[in-house]
């Protein structure tokens, strides 16, 4: 007979294992579901002590996106753990019937059951992938016979690329969307990259490609990859007229296997295009790939003189192009290279020059990219380069960042998916950040002997799951003053961001 202290216990530990369990979900869910994915992140610190921690959300209670997937996975769940705990048969019993005779017969059930959550939600999640391919496989069908009835006058545009896709894409549905009209493009979120978001956003707008006009109408999307032949299948049921390749970074190296299974990867792109392909010149390994090929593309480089008088200021850059006076109200020279790409594919799609310099000096701030706003009381200057998930992303923002008078501060997390290239990678930002005087705030456990090493008494390692995290971050936030600058990098708690945005 079960004691007032065990079902006091048992409801305890019940109630941390489906906050576990929630936990899981959410975080296969981030990740796709891909079990490569996973395995870049068990090679962190923090990966592998998630796994067997009992309390692994810093929040009250995890919440996955409801989707298909998700209520597939938790019926399986639901299923193998019946299985597991309750089966009764003549030669086989579960977990559940051993203890029944024990001192605590629903506590150590639990324990166990709470212990192999992690195990169990793997299961389900590969048991999953069978009707999900299924599923895929007629949604790639569908959305290739849907497109062979989009009009003549359909423009499709691809864009990837290891970094610079967001704000590429961006520039072009800017400069589209200006001239020929809102209603006449369609393009996808950037956080719906890959090729089922792509397909479901295509069949979702079924009117779109294939209503007929007189006007050109676009299609862009911006497209990412994790291995070989992900590209490859956006582009059979895509077709697209156009691709823009970006640049060629070692950006889930991990994932690819090397950094030519990258190129090789990214290069997909351009293989797929109908009509025309853009590509970075100034990005040794497109510039490589494309020699060694005989596909036919178009070199946008500034290096070869293509954008003249670059200058960059704290709220805008500036450049001379096709005769016109340009202003990107973006900072940083980097972006020049993204705005290129999206000026020249604009300009092939009929826009003039001078409209081309009229639009982009109109277009918005890119919240998914480099931007700079001035704290209302205080007057420091915040950087927020939230999505950034590259080397050569963090690199140009810390170039930006040297720029600044007064204090410099920076606030990171470690890179993921870089493979074998992450010690170099991330050793390249600390001396940069070196460099640059910056105070350096790093928010885990990965790289952080490397970068005391490297950068000294300005780095401050700390633990975001800390309450002395926070309080420290609060008394640096006080000690603020108009000429400092702050940039925050990367994907950081909403906790730690709104130290510094409230």
């Amino acid at each position: 007979m079960m004691g007032i202290f065990e079902i006091f216990f048992s409801f305890i530990l019940g109630v941390l294992a489906i906050r576990t369990f929630f936990w899981h979900l959410q975080n296969w869910q981030l990740r796709e579901y891909r079990t490569d994915r996973m395995k870049a992140r068990l090679k962190t610190v923090e990966g592998r002590w998630e796994i067997f921690s009992i309390w692994v959300f810093p929040g009250i209670f995890p919440r996955p996106k409801r989707s298909f997937r998700i209520l597939l996975i938790c019926t399986i769940f639901l299923f193998l753990n019946t299985f597991l705990f309750f089966i009764k048969t003549p030669h086989l019993s579960g977990i559940y019937w051993f203890f029944q005779e024990s001192r605590f017969p629903l506590f150590f059930p639990l324990l166990i059951f709470e212990r192999l959550i992690w195990l169990t939600v793997f299961v389900s999640v590969k048991l999953s992938e069978i009707p999900v391919k299924i599923r895929t496989k007629k949604l790639f069908k569908s959305t290739k016979k849907l497109l062979k009835r989009t009009p003549p006058n359909l423009v499709k545009i691809a864009i990837g690329g290891s970094y610079g896709k967001s704000s590429t894409k961006e520039i072009l549905v800017h400069l589209l969307t200006q001239h020929f009209g809102a209603e006449s493009v369609l393009y996808n979120p950037a956080n719906q990259n890959n090729e089922i978001a792509i397909a479901r956003m295509l069949q979702k707008n079924k009117r779109f490609l294939t209503t007929r006009t007189k006007k050109k109408k676009f299609v862009i999307i911006e497209t990412g990859a994790y291995k070989r032949g992900e590209l490859a299948q956006v582009c059979d049921f895509f077709q697209p007229d156009v691709s823009i390749l970006t640049a060629i970074g070692n950006q889930h190296l991990d994932l690819f296997g090397s950094q030519r299974n990258i190129q090789l990867g990214k290069f997909e792109l351009a293989q797929g295009a109908h009509k025309t392909v853009y590509f970075n010149a100034d990005n040794h390994l497109l510039e490589e790939i494309f020699n060694s090929s005989t596909i036919e593309a178009t070199p946008i480089a500034v290096s070869q003189a293509k954008a003249e008088k670059i200058r960059s200021y704290e709220n805008r850059t500036t450049f001379k192009l096709y005769g016109e006076h340009f202003v990107l109200p973006w900072p940083g020279k980097f972006f020049v290279q993204n705005a290129l790409l999206g000026l020249e594919c604009a300009k092939e799609q009929g826009i003039p020059a001078k409209k081309l310099a009229q639009y982009l000096h109109t277009i918005p701030s890119l919240k998914r990219a480099l931007n700079k706003t001035t704290h209302p009381q205080q007057q420091y200057t915040l950087y927020q380069d939230l999505y950034s998930a590259n080397a050569q992303g963090v690199l140009s923002a810390i170039q930006h960042l040297q720029k600044s008078n007064g204090r410099r501060i920076f606030v990171s997390q470690p890179l993921l998916e870089l493979g074998s290239d992450a010690q170099t990678s991330h050793q390249q930002i600390f001396e940069a950040l070196k460099e640059c005087d910056a105070e350096v705030y790093w928010l885990k456990d990965d790289f952080k002997k490397l970068g005391k090493q490297i950068i000294g008494p300005n780095f401050f390692a700390l633990n975001p799951r800390q309450n002395t995290t926070i309080q420290i971050l609060k008394i640096l936030k006080k000690t603020l003053e108009k000429n400092d600058h702050v940039l925050i990098e990367g994907k950081i708690p909403k906790t730690i961001k709104q130290i510094f945005t409230t």
